[in-house]
Parts: structure tokens; sequence; C-alpha cells
């Protein structure tokens, strides 16, 4: 026990040099390392920084959104509009049109190589309709500080005007979000909900018109199957196909981040299913 007690004590009787300190009390200066540069609103890489746009666009904060977007050497007609604009318009049309996984996208702060794009560039996704197609690119640009960071190209933002008129709300929703206070649930904007819910108030009553139809088109009400296909058809029948028309509509409107992860697990259409 004495022994490895002397061993793992630390050494006692190294010499004075003269200034009432010992050598051991010196430890040597570690190595200065090279400072990573880190972007104050995450725009290290493409992936990091297209997730920091989505989180500040599922926030309803476009005003930070906007720092995301490379507003640089615009054609004249975007000289009115604002960042803060540019990055709603261009959100919803991803919300509408494109699912993005940040996973897919490069973690690197150089980007993806071997993807056929200039080093400074990487893809998002693309968009077409018809014989359309608009290609979503991030790109690295100095930041003006001699640092570089990762935002949504300005060829990308160039074209969000020519995209958001073939991909943006049509006038009904555009006159609703106008009408209605910016507050937002599980991710969706109140006026994706009344549009939703406002589907289903209409869908639902056609849908128990129609069930009532069917079932005496099926069975007479003498009949023992009728109690059978009216509860089928005024009960889970009519509730499945009310929230097929609703997730879609909601669907066609955008889901944002939060809303297509609650959506992907199904949970509520499962339920009904099994019903």
């Amino acid at each position: 026990m004495l022994a490895v007690i002397a061993l793992a004590a630390p050494g006692g009787h190294a010499e004075n040099d003269g200034t009432g300190k010992t050598p051991a009390a010196q430890e040597p200066a570690e190595p200065e390392k090279d400072k990573e540069f880190r972007d104050a609103l995450g725009r290290d890489t493409p992936r990091s920084s297209f997730e920091g746009f989505r989180l500040a666009t599922e926030r309803g904060d476009f005003l930070k959104a906007g720092e995301y977007l490379d507003v640089r050497n615009l054609p004249r007609k975007y000289s009115g509009i604002k960042a803060a604009r540019l990055a709603q318009m261009l959100a919803i049309v991803i919300d509408r049109e494109l699912w993005i996984d940040p996973e897919e996208l490069s973690d690197d702060p150089m980007g993806q190589s071997g993807d056929g794009l200039p080093s400074y560039r990487d893809e998002l996704g693309r968009i077409g309709k018809d014989d359309k197609e608009f290609v979503l690119l991030m790109q690295r640009v100095p930041t003006g500080d001699g640092e570089h960071a990762w935002k949504i190209s300005n060829a990308t933002v160039a074209r969000i005007a020519d995209m958001y008129s073939e991909f943006g709300y049509g006038r009904l929703a555009e006159r609703l979000v106008r009408a209605v206070p910016d507050i937002r649930i599980f991710g969706l904007e109140l006026f994706k909900w009344i549009m939703m819910l406002g589907t289903g108030l209409v869908i639902y009553p056609l849908l128990l018109f129609a069930g009532l139809v069917a079932v005496r088109l099926l069975a007479s009400r003498t009949s023992p199957l009728y109690s059978r296909f009216r509860s089928f058809f005024i009960g889970p029948l009519a509730v499945l196909i009310t929230m097929i028309i609703m997730r879609w509509v909601i669907e066609r409107l955008g889901l944002g981040m939060t809303a297509q992860k609650i959506a992907e697990t199904g949970t509520l259409m499962t339920i009904l299913t099994v019903w």
C-alpha cells in the first residue's frame, strides 16, 4: 500500500530554482489552437444555414430569415422588395412544393464535393411545373469581415418572384392571410387552420347525406344489415374521407417542419383506419 501511494502521489522532491517555486509548479503552456470561424447566425455550413432559415420562418421571424438570403446584385424589379418579404415568399414556395431533408445537406464548411457544382455552391432541390424548372441553390459568400457564410444563392433569390407567381397562395388565401392575426399552432399559421377546419365543416355534412343515400340503396330499414351499413357510412367512413380531404388541403397550403413531422406519424389516420 505504501508503494502504491508513493507511486500515485505527485513528486515532492523537485529542486527549488531559487524563486520559491519548483519547476513542477510551472506547467508548460499549451500551443494555441486555430480558432474556427463561427457565424453568429449559424451559417457555417449548408445544413446549418438552411436549418436556421427554416427555424426563423417557422417562428414567423422573416426579418431574421432575410439574413440567410444573398441579396447582392438582384434585378431592378427587386429594389422595392425587402429581404424579409422575399424570405416569406420563398418559405411559402418550399412549404407547398418541396420537402428538403436537412440531414441530406452537407455539414462541411466547404460544402458538398463531387456534385458537379462549383465548390462555393450546393443544391437544395428542384421545383418543376410543365416545362419550367427552378433550381434552389446555397452559396458560400463573403460576410464583409474577411469571413464567409452560406446563404441562399442570389441566383435563387432572383427567381423568388417567378416561383411565387407559380406556386404561391391564391387570392382567397392571400386575403385570409391579411385578415387574420399571425398566430401559429403546431407550426401552422392560423389561416391554414381556418381553411382546413372550414373544409371539414363543409365536406362532412355532404358525406353524411351521401352515406344515408347509399344505405337506403344497399338495404331496407327492415333489413338486419341496415343499422350496420348506417353506422359504417356515417361513422368511420365519413370521418376518414373528411380527414383525407382536410389533409390534402393543408398539404396544398404547405406544412412547416413541425407540422410535417406530426403529419408523418399518421397517428390519427391509423386510428380512423382501424376504426
